[in-house]
């Protein structure tokens, strides 16, 4: 390599600032907290109310585990972002499938006593794409945390941070969604995730610099 080569990029280099896992933490969590305050003040509160009253077992199962999936994306997509950091193995996923395989025991697996109406799109479509919106802040934020950090697993940080926002949208519109059902929940609240994982996965590692 020629000097002035080295010198061109020696010009614009500049300190690698120290991260902080807590305050990033902290950063995400004022995004979602925010992002739940705003929804909660346009929402018909009525709806929750006539859910809970009507299932609170399984409506207060659906909010701990998407509440949980979410906690626990955040802050693993948040520690895989150390360059230090070691690869997050088979190990932790495995204990996330099995929590929410054994949360699935909570569940009623009929929906109005029909398999296939969970299969309907009128209502689903609604609820995936409403999940996948409001994915979006908490996705983004672990985006720009991604793009400043040096992820040594980009592909993994990336993926957590889609499941994060993910599962953080579920919870959220779970408050205005009456719906237990473990099908209707697997189908169109899992494919607002899955959108959200995907897209993430592939896009967000493009944005990457060292």
């Amino acid at each position: 390599m020629s000097s002035d080569f080295i010198n061109g990029l020696t010009a614009t280099a500049e300190p690698v600032a120290r991260r902080h896992a807590g305050l990033e933490l902290l950063a995400v969590l004022a995004v979602a907290a925010i992002e739940l305050v705003g929804f909660t003040y346009f929402f018909d509160s009525q709806i929750l109310a006539a859910a809970y009253a009507a299932d609170p077992v399984r409506m207060t199962a659906k909010f701990v585990i998407f509440g949980a999936l979410a906690v626990a994306a955040i802050t693993l997509a948040i520690l895989s972002l150390n360059p230090a950091a070691k690869r997050i193995g088979e190990g932790t996923l495995a204990i996330i499938l099995s929590v929410l395989a054994a949360s699935i025991l909570v569940f009623d697996f009929t929906w109005r006593g029909s398999f296939s109406a969970s299969f309907v799109p009128s209502a689903g479509m609604h609820c995936a794409i409403s999940v996948a919106s409001l994915a979006l802040p908490v996705t983004l934020v672990l985006g720009m945390l991604m793009m400043q950090g040096a992820s040594t697993q980009p592909g993994r940080s990336a993926f957590l941070a889609g499941l994060a926002g993910g599962a953080f949208g579920a919870f959220v519109f779970s408050l205005q969604c009456p719906m237990v059902s473990i099908w209707y929940l697997g189908l169109w609240y899992g494919a607002g995730i899955a959108v959200v994982s995907a897209a993430s996965y592939l896009l967000m590692p493009k944005f990457i610099r060292w």
